[in-house]
């Protein structure tokens, strides 16, 4: 087995190793927003500068890049909000609801934002 072939072989390996967690970290988002509903979770604040604090980015086309403000469960769907910007920078409310799969995130960054933002959601800002 020649070099390349050795490289490309263990390359695949941890690619599948990687889609494998990534599913799992999926699912695991799906049963943490489920109890939220509708509005989702807060992932980007809404004026947070674009050009001066790390944030969620979504790549639904090529070269398309949207801030991440929300992400849900809703109705079977794993969906985030993609926002825009203003003329500052700045996020703005105007955007869409897109799939998960369709968006392009970093997953490991959502589950970040997510942890960090989970108990001002709905479903979790009230526990007893």
């Amino acid at each position: 087995m020649s070099k390349i072939d050795k490289a490309n072989r263990l390359l695949y390996e941890a690619k599948m190793k990687f889609k494998s967690a990534e599913d799992n970290a999926r699912e695991i988002l799906k049963k943490i927003l489920e109890p939220v509903g509708e509005h989702g979770v807060t992932i980007t604040q809404l004026d947070a500068d674009c050009e001066d604090e790390f944030i969620a980015w979504a790549e639904p086309n090529p070269c398309d890049f949207h801030p991440v403000t929300l992400i849900r469960y809703w109705k079977g769907n794993l969906e985030v909000f993609l926002s825009e910007r203003d003329e500052c920078g700045n996020v703005k409310a105007d955007g869409q609801w897109v799939d998960y799969d369709n968006a392009h995130v970093d997953t490991w960054f959502i589950m970040d934002e997510v942890e960090v933002n989970l108990e001002w959601a709905d479903g979790y800002d009230s526990e007893s």
